[in-house]
């Protein structure tokens, strides 16, 4: 498929363009017969029917020749950005659009924040991560979890520590509560614990300084869901 006719500065030359597609040729190849078309356009067509786009003649892929004068040409016309349509009014050679491409600021880019489906041009994108987008991470939560907050869920207030902890990859301890603040009818009286921590994986992971009081399963935030979490209190 070739390049869009519009995007050209003034008359784009007839002999420039497809006779397949109507656009500006894009590495073009030519049969036997002397069409010429784009190597994206007629190779499907060719090894398909087995003949030439304008029904002239019976015709094999490997008939088919690269015409690099005209390809040539063709790549010192002057185009429009490939982000044309999102702002960018940069006009370059047709040979360095891939180079301008590869850094124009018009570029389009998701937005890196979890959670977050917004593209955007890439000069936007620094501005709208730390200021604008829903999903930015603002705080740390202090319910337990120790987890990020988004912007998104302070403002609704309906961050969960369960469901946030299930959502890491991390096989390391997710979930840290500080034990003087877990539920009357969690605390061990004869631990000296300081913190609990939930753990989904298969095992778990502690500093030298750390030592294993209990652990033991529980159904702890039913509200939250009601998951059997293994419970680790350590010293």
């Amino acid at each position: 498929m070739g390049f869009e006719l519009e995007r050209f500065s003034g008359q784009v030359d007839p002999d420039f363009k497809c006779n397949l597609c109507n656009r500006v040729l894009e590495d073009p190849l030519t049969t036997p017969c002397g069409h010429v078309f784009c190597a994206g356009c007629v190779l499907p067509w060719v090894v398909q029917q087995g003949s030439c786009p304008v029904k002239c003649q019976r015709i094999s892929a490997k008939e088919l020749n690269h015409v690099l004068p005209l390809k040539s040409l063709i790549l010192k016309l002057d185009i429009k950005c490939d982000n044309y349509s999102r702002g960018c009014d940069k006009v370059v050679k047709l040979q360095n659009l891939g180079e301008h491409a590869e850094m124009c600021d018009y570029s389009p880019a998701k937005c890196r924040n979890k959670g977050c489906n917004e593209v955007l041009n890439l000069k936007d994108m620094d501005s709208h991560m730390r200021e604008y987008c829903e999903h930015r991470a603002v705080g740390i939560c202090q319910k337990g979890c120790g987890l990020m907050l988004t912007f998104r869920e302070q403002k609704l207030g309906d961050h969960c520590c369960l469901k946030a902890v299930k959502g890491q990859n991390n096989p390391t301890p997710v979930c840290r509560v500080p034990y003087r603040n877990l539920p009357d009818n969690l605390h061990h009286p004869s631990s000296k614990a300081a913190w609990m921590i939930f753990w989904l994986g298969d095992h778990l992971t502690l500093t030298p300084s750390q030592t294993v009081r209990e652990t033991r399963r529980r159904n702890f935030f039913s509200s939250m869901g009601g998951s059997s979490l293994e419970m680790v209190l350590i010293a």
